[in-house]
């Protein structure tokens, strides 16, 4: 039982440190290809709902297993976005990235 328990800690640690990378946590700005790379990590876990804001004001709210089309909203990996993460109860629910002019 220690052992499954061990484990299974292990592994909800090695989920963790994933999504920290696939995040970018510590960055507030991130590119297009970094945000594409977030709603398709995201894309089948529907408790996490990623909008994205491009310049102009077009926008998308990505959620409950939608992935990244890009016929649909074209996201361009060299576009930058400033990004702000949502937390309830220690657990990431949203991401709202907005696109940024450098």
């Amino acid at each position: 039982m220690d052992i499954i328990l061990a484990a299974s800690k292990e592994a909800d640690n090695m989920d963790k440190n994933y999504e920290e990378g696939i995040l970018n946590t510590g960055k507030t700005k991130v590119m297009g290809s970094d945000v594409i790379s977030v709603i398709r990590y995201y894309s089948n876990k529907s408790t996490v709902e990623i909008r994205v804001i491009k310049e102009g004001g077009e926008d998308k709210v990505y959620c409950s297993g939608e992935n990244y089309n890009s016929d649909n909203f074209y996201i361009g990996y060299e576009y930058v976005f400033n990004a702000d993460y949502i937390y309830a109860e220690g657990k990431l629910v949203g991401v709202i990235y907005e696109q940024i002019m450098e």
